[in-house]
């Protein structure tokens, strides 16, 4: 590497702001449009790919040696000002190509210190803005000659004596003392930022690596919990200390900001090329790309058409609409409720890792802090907290998927509400109050209270352990059940075996690639095994689809939702309702979410009946007129359970007030089937209804097996 000297480099930067490209000769008029408009406008950001054109070696030099050489620039930036604007810029470095300095946080090293590095990083929390001083000014009190002393970012540094050559008085700290004057000090703003690798690139098992970013000035205060943002930065160090206040010879590592590239708009973090982007296009006039999409979705899973259908359009997402009262969401959340085995935890990590901001998380593992936010003690200031995201913030603009969600705490799963029908996390804790985005999807897996479905109940509110409160939220509900079928487990077995042949040959040829087994056998073990897009493919056409496309309902598709409503609506009863505004939303967040697979600018017809058959066939499967419709999730409790509930009541009051033991100890859960037989209750009804009263504290036990109203003395 070439080195320079302090006139050399000077002049290098001279001949960039003079510009000899078109991209170079943008900097000078900058330079002066912003030291006219100072302290409005106190920093230049600089492209580090136009350092790159403009000289290779000095690119390098400037990798090399960041601090030097970026003051040295922000001085020649003062040639460039008007006589009478000589002010002091900030040089900020954006736009580092990776190949040449970007880093993971857990590959940091020794040899990256002093360095310019950049990494792309998940933010998770961000401390309140806060001034520090850069050029401290203090006042000897023996003489009250002002002494200027430059501020490090480590420690704060005091004058050891009043230096004769600036007019002092020559004493030493000892003989006098210093008054640091606030006034005539310079301050400027800065923030803390923790920072950690991004959840889908880990490695099984292995713990985020997490990095503090200290930005400054016009830095402060532009990212935000859960941002996914690319820091630029020379990489520092500071000694630790041990318990006895001792220095060690360990040093914490941390960043100091020299730029930042945040995208303006959601997914540009991943990079879609023009050539891709021609060949979304050309994919999107396919026939069948929906059912392709689809079918790539965990391919290794057998069957589960319409659940796999209904997991693609919530990858895509429908419209997020303003309105005069607030917005209107455009994501979908899912539950799918089953037996043991059937494969739901496996299409929610492949869901994780094809959403573009996926995050995976368990009900066990998971609480109201870690869903939402978390408030943490500042590391700078005693008594001060500050807020770091949780998953539901962490996947803004994604999808959050929560396996076992049926294992959370009543306290721990009520703060899903919010998130999920307002998309935003309201925070009033540790004396903050804060509003975080939660823009995201939620893609829930539970199983049956009793580890498989009973088939005994009639409210879907009984086979699981959620609250209707939560249940109802979620745009669709699909319950899988393990019911031998000798064709379908068939299929299956062949389906399962081929897969796990097919993966033994993949290992087999990674150990001998030159035994018994070749690359034909490899393509024929993948037969129905390889998906028709792969996993980069769907990841990159979903983000390209989710930032351009916002189709547009047409007349006839308004016209045909709006028929089919009030179509399934007229098939309801008085006491049982097939559907609501609910599902009516869902239908049309559903045909948006296939308008944007398509790539579509319209929601046409076709998108309609997709959204149609999908929502059909759930209503149908879920919430029947013969179910009990919709209360079938949405209630504890069906039309016919009420009117159970109604008549065990009535009986209990009946016998208490015709037996006189009855009404003194409670009636006999025996006498009360007796009597709900004859008003043709069965036994299995009875009990549950009896155990679902005394919970609800309508009725008490009195003693064994034995119940008394409420409302009786």
């Amino acid at each position: 590497m070439e080195i320079w000297n302090e006139e050399e480099i000077k002049e290098m930067w001279r001949i960039f702001f003079r510009g000899e490209t078109e991209g170079q000769r943008k900097y000078g008029p900058l330079i002066r449009e912003a030291a006219d408009s100072f302290p409005q406008t106190a920093s230049i950001s600089v492209y580090f790919t136009d350092i790159v054109e403009f000289n290779r070696d000095f690119s390098e030099y400037v990798l090399e040696s960041p601090r030097w050489a970026i003051s040295l620039g922000e001085q020649a930036m003062k040639d460039f000002m008007h006589v009478d604007r000589k002010v002091q810029l900030i040089m900020h470095i954006i736009d580092i190509p990776p190949a040449m300095a970007r880093e993971d946080i857990r590959n940091i090293r020794a040899s990256h210190l002093d360095r310019l590095v950049s990494i792309e990083a998940l933010v998770r929390r961000v401390t309140e803005v806060r001034p520090r001083v850069t050029v401290a000014v203090f006042k000897c009190r023996r003489c009250e000659t002002p002494i200027n002393i430059l501020q490090s970012r480590k420690d704060f540094e005091e004058p050891l004596f009043c230096p004769k050559d600036q007019g002092g008085c020559g004493r030493a700290a000892s003989a006098t003392r210093f008054t640091l004057l606030k006034r005539e000090s310079t301050f400027i703003d800065t923030q803390s930022i923790d920072v950690q690798e991004f959840p889908e690139g880990l490695r099984g098992g292995a713990q985020p690596q997490r990095l503090t970013v200290y930005v400054e000035g016009d830095l402060t205060d532009s990212v935000f919990p859960g941002d996914r943002v690319v820091f630029n930065g020379i990489l520092q160090s500071r000694q630790l200390r041990d318990r006895g206040n001792t220095k060690s010879t360990l040093f914490e590592k941390f960043l100091e900001c020299r730029g930042i590239n945040r995208s303006e708009e959601d997914y540009e973090e991943i990079l879609i090329t023009p050539e891709e982007e021609k060949l979304f296009r050309t994919v999107s006039q396919a026939e069948g790309v929906l059912s392709k999409i689809a079918s790539s979705i965990a391919p290794t899973i057998q069957g589960m058409k319409e659940e796999k259908l209904a997991l693609a359009l919530q990858l895509f997402g429908g419209v997020r609409k303003e309105t005069p009262d607030g917005f209107l969401r455009g994501d979908m959340h899912i539950l799918m409720v089953g037996d043991p085995g059937t494969a739901k935890s496996q299409l929610l990590n492949y869901i994780q890792k094809i959403s573009p901001r996926g995050v995976m998380t368990t009900g066990k593992s998971a609480t109201a802090a870690g869903l939402t936010a978390a408030a943490v003690p500042d590391e700078h200031e005693k008594g001060r907290w500050n807020l770091e995201a949780g998953a539901l913030v962490l996947a803004d603009m994604g999808t959050v998927c929560i396996d076992e969600i049926d294992k959370m705490t009543t306290h721990d799963r009520s703060s899903m509400h919010e998130a999920m029908e307002q998309q935003r996390v309201t925070i009033t804790k540790a004396g903050i109050q804060a509003t975080l985005q939660s823009r995201c999807a939620v893609l829930g897996a539970a199983n049956p209270k009793m580890g498989r479905f009973t088939g005994h109940s009639e409210s879907l509110v009984d086979e699981i352990n959620m609250p209707p409160t939560l249940l109802d939220r979620f745009d669709m509900i699909f319950t899988i059940q393990d019911i031998p079928d000798r064709a379908k487990d068939d299929k299956l077995a062949a389906h399962v075996l081929k897969t796990h042949r097919y993966g033994e040959i993949k290992r087999y040829r990674e150990v001998a690639p030159y035994g018994r087994y070749g690359k034909d056998d490899v393509e024929l073990a993948s037969e129905n095994i390889e998906p028709d897009y792969d996993r980069d493919f769907l990841k990159k056409y979903i983000a390209y689809a989710k930032k351009h496309v916002f189709p547009v309902m047409t007349e006839e598709s308004m016209d045909r939702i709006r028929e089919y409503y009030v179509g399934i609506r007229s098939g309801s009863r008085e006491d049982v309702v097939t559907c609501t505004a609910r599902q009516l939303e869902g239908l049309i967040r559903f045909s948006e979410a296939c308008a944007k697979a398509h790539l579509s600018d319209e929601v046409r017809l076709e998108h309609v009946e997709v959204a149609i058959g999908l929502i059909g066939y759930y209503l149908e499967k879920e919430a029947s007129l013969e179910m009990g419709g919709i209360d079938r999730i949405t209630s504890s409790m069906v039309h016919s359970q009420r009117a159970s509930v109604f008549t065990i009541q009535r009986v209990i009051r009946d016998l208490q007030a015709e037996v006189e033991d009855y009404g003194k100890t409670g009636v006999p859960v025996e006498e009360i089937i007796r009597q709900s037989e004859i008003e043709n209750i069965t036994k299995d009804v009875v009990l549950i209804t009896l155990s679902k009263l005394n919970q609800l504290g309508d009725i008490y036990r009195t003693g064994p097996n034995k119940y008394k109203t409420v409302d009786t003395t």
